[in-house]
C-alpha cells in the first residue's frame, strides 16, 4: 500500500497537465509515481486502465442500448458481501494447498493460500489469491473444500502486469478482479480504472464484443436484450456530476464512469457493480448503493470502442496509469 501512495513531483506535474476540468477534482490526491500490481493491476495500455478518449461516440438517449441501461424497472446494486471477488495476498509462509481444477479435467496445482482465505458468499464462490511474488493472481470459481483439497469449477492464473483480458475466471473471458472497487480507493476518494459491470439477461445480447471473448454458456437461450458482453458503458463528459448530489463514494464511482467507463463482464439479477467484500456493512457502501440509481440514469454506451480505438480513441483526457511494480 505504501508504494501506491508514494508521490513524486513529476507525477504530480503530469497529473496537473491532464487534470479534469471539474472543480472538485482538486480534492483528489495527486497521481502516484508507481502502483502495486496487487492493489491496482494491469498495464497502462490495458483497457482497464485506459480512459475514455476525446473521440468517444456515445449512444443517443433513444438508442435501445441506452434505454436498457437507464430502465428503472431493472434493479441496480453493488455486490460486496455476496457474489463479489475477495482478494488475498499470499506469503511464502502461508500454507500450501492443493487446488483441483475440474474445469480443466481435474488437473492440480499447489498454491500458497492464507489460512483465513474464504470464497465469496453465493453460488459462484469466487476466491482470488495473489501469489507471494505479487506478479500473478490465481482466480478460482465455484471453489469448495473437499477433504482438504480445494476443488474449483475453474482456475485461471492471470498476470497482474498484463492486460487482464486473457483466460480469466469470469464470464467475459478476462480477469475476475478487473474493475473491482477497492477499499483503499474509496479511502482516497478516487478510482483510476474502468469498473466491472454485470447486466440482467434481458439487457444482454448474444455475441461478445471486444474486449470480451466469451459469454455465458446458455447465452443463446437466455440473452434477449441489446447489449453484448464486453460493451463499454460511460457517463458523458458533459454531465455535471455535482447535480446528482452524490455521497463521496458515489462521486468516486461517478468520476470513474465518466473518465474510464465500465465494461460489461458478467450476468446478474440487475445492473450490478462490484466492491470488495470487506466493504460490506460500511457506511460508504450503503451510500454508494443509495446513489446507484442516480448514476444509472446518466449511462450511455461508447459505440466506437475497440482494440484500435480503446475508449473511443482520440486524445487521452486523464494522465496514464503510473509505473507498475509487483
Amino acid at each position: 500500500m505504501t508504494r501506491v501512495h508514494l508521490l513524486a513531483a513529476l507525477a504530480a506535474m503530469v497529473g496537473v497537465l491532464f487534470a479534469c476540468a471539474n472543480a472538485d477534482h482538486n480534492a483528489e490526491p495527486p497521481m502516484p509515481a508507481e502502483r502495486e500490481a496487487a492493489l491496482w493491476p494491469f498495464s497502462a495500455a490495458s483497457p482497464w486502465n485506459t480512459p475514455i478518449g476525446s473521440g468517444a461516440q456515445l449512444s443517443a438517449p433513444d438508442d435501445p442500448r441506452t434505454q436498457a441501461l437507464v430502465n428503472g424497472q431493472v434493479p441496480a446494486w453493488v455486490n460486496a458481501g455476496r457474489y463479489s471477488h475477495p482478494i488475498y495476498v499470499a506469503q511464502d509462509t502461508d500454507p500450501v494447498r492443493t487446488v483441483r481444477d475440474d474445469g480443466r479435467g481435474g488437473q492440480t496445482v499447489e498454491l500458497h493460500i492464507p489460512a483465513a482465505a474464504e470464497p465469496a458468499a453465493g453460488d459462484d464462490s469466487h476466491l482470488n489469491i495473489v501469489d507471494p511474488t505479487g506478479r500473478f493472481v490465481d482466480e478460482l470459481w465455484r471453489v469448495r473444500d473437499q477433504d482438504g483439497v480445494l476443488v474449483a469449477g475453474y482456475h485461471a492464473r492471470v498476470d497482474l502486469m498484463g492486460d487482464g483480458l486473457s483466460d480469466g475466471a469470469r464470464a467475459y473471458g478476462g480477469s475476475a478482479i478487473a474493475g473491482l472497487i477497492r477499499s483503499w480507493e474509496l479511502d482516497d476518494g478516487v478510482i483510476r480504472h474502468a469498473l466491472a459491470i454485470a447486466l440482467r439477461a434481458d439487457q444482454l445480447r448474444t455475441g461478445p464484443v471486444w474486449p470480451a471473448t466469451r459469454q455465458d454458456s446458455d447465452a443463446a437461450a437466455s440473452y434477449r436484450g441489446p447489449l453484448p458482453m464486453g460493451s463499454l458503458i460511460a457517463i458523458p463528459r458533459d454531465v455535471n456530476l455535482g447535480k446528482l448530489h452524490l455521497s463521496s463514494a458515489g462521486m468516486a464511482v461517478a468520476r470513474a464512469l465518466q473518465r474510464y467507463g465500465g465494461y460489461v463482464v458478467d450476468r446478474s439479477n440487475g445492473l450490478t457493480l462490484y466492491a470488495e467484500p470487506a466493504l460490506e456493512g460500511s457506511p460508504r457502501l450503503d451510500a454508494l448503493r443509495h446513489d446507484i440509481n442516480r448514476l444509472r440514469s446518466e449511462l450511455r454506451v461508447v459505440v466506437n470502442n475497440g482494440p484500435s480505438a480503446i475508449g473511443g480513441g482520440g486524445q487521452p483526457t486523464i494522465a496514464p496509469a503510473p509505473v507498475l511494480v509487483p
